[in-house]
């Protein structure tokens, strides 16, 4: 049996022991998208801090430079832009993958750069471990312990107002009248039946003329 010096001694080194073991996530759990908080054959660990990561967004493209720490090898990681419907980048859920580049990085103690385009309107440009996420889903990287930079940026897009419908050109309806005629405005005039002096008021004279003759011949005959 053990002495109490002895079980102190083996509480103490199995303390050591613990502490000692190497926290983080390595980067082929990372590159799964699942936590592990030690693994002895890769002491990697990935995130912000370790790996110096930075997005910078300019003219439509962002930039994710990071630097990948000692014992990192055989890492994936990713740039991700998305669509964002608030500049925030708020509710994450909403976001849709614009545009996105993976590669697996073999060496260490190296500086990597990746480019990826953004949107022309709300965007958030996300520098990963592993491969890009579907956000509709309710997954994120925060969550999964993958996240080494993220930028929010972008405009709200203006919505194109509609080209408004012409009102329809009213067709006349032309007014009811007698055949043959024109109705409106006329530059010609109307010709009218002539009344007073005229080819008439002579063939009246002439009649009457013939009808009082006839009239004085009878009257002589009787006598």
């Amino acid at each position: 049996m053990l002495g109490n010096k002895s079980k102190l001694f083996v509480t103490s080194a199995v303390a050591i022991a613990v502490v000692g073991l190497p926290f983080g996530i390595s980067s082929a759990a990372q590159a799964n998208g699942h936590h592990d908080n030690h693994n002895e054959e890769n002491h990697c660990v990935l995130n912000g801090d370790t790996t110096h990561a930075s997005i910078v967004v300019e003219n439509g493209v962002a930039t994710g430079e990071f630097t990948l720490p000692e014992d990192c090898k055989n890492v994936t990681v990713s740039l991700v832009s998305y669509n964002a419907t608030s500049a925030d980048g708020d509710p994450l859920t909403d976001q849709t993958i614009f545009k996105s580049v993976t590669k697996t990085l073999k060496g260490s103690h190296k500086h990597y750069k990746l480019e990826v385009e953004v949107p022309d309107c709300f965007y958030q440009g996300d520098l990963v471990v592993g491969d890009p996420l579907d956000l509709t889903t309710g997954e994120n990287y925060t969550d999964q312990g993958r996240l080494l930079a993220s930028v929010n940026g972008g405009e709200a897009c203006e919505t194109p107002e509609p080209t408004p419908t012409p009102d329809p050109t009213p067709t006349p309806t032309p007014t009811p009248g007698g055949q043959g005629e024109t109705l409106g405005d006329s530059t010609t005039p109307a010709t009218l039946p002539a009344t007073g002096s005229g080819p008439i008021a002579p063939a009246l004279g002439l009649g009457a003329m013939v009808s009082a003759g006839i009239g004085f011949l009878k009257s002589r005959k009787n006598k």
